[in-house]
């Protein structure tokens, strides 16, 4: 998004971490030093960190949580100001507890959609769910189902 839409205003990020420091630790250690962002640092050269600090905001939370696990100060100065929301977590183990997977694919959700009723200008909510492969014989045939 950064690459193709360099308009967009911010990127907010939920991570989930004891405090802002830690957050936004986790947020340059696994995105912004990722090889991923590489050709975003070759466009922008010596303001590549400037650029993306700019850009991404690491929020505390948690997507289990009701509010997203943020203060109520931070979640409403974000629900005036979002219009996309993006919900990318997951749980990619599929012998995870119960309660686990409960969690991951119908709480966070959950909890999601009631932040996103409380967002005025949302225009988008993309969910990305944990992807399933499953692979079946049916008359000597493999078949392979994606969920």
């Amino acid at each position: 998004m950064l690459r193709t839409t360099p308009k967009v205003n911010k990127i907010y990020l939920l991570i989930r971490a004891k405090d802002k420091e830690a957050a936004f630790h986790r947020l340059k250690a696994e995105i912004m030093e990722s090889e991923l962002f590489k050709c975003i640092e070759e466009m922008h050269g010596k303001t590549y960190k400037l650029f993306i600090e700019n850009k991404l905001i690491p929020i505390v939370g948690n997507i289990y949580e009701p509010n997203l696990g943020m203060d109520i100060i931070t979640s409403d100065k974000i629900a005036q100001e979002i219009d996309l929301i993006v919900d990318s977590a997951a749980i990619t183990t599929f012998d995870e507890r119960y309660d686990s997977a409960l969690d991951a694919n119908v709480n966070g959700p959950y909890q999601l959609m009631m932040f996103a009723k409380k967002c005025k200008n949302l225009k988008l909510l993309m969910h990305y769910s944990t992807g399933m492969c499953a692979q079946k014989t049916y008359g000597g045939k493999q078949i392979h189902k994606v969920f």
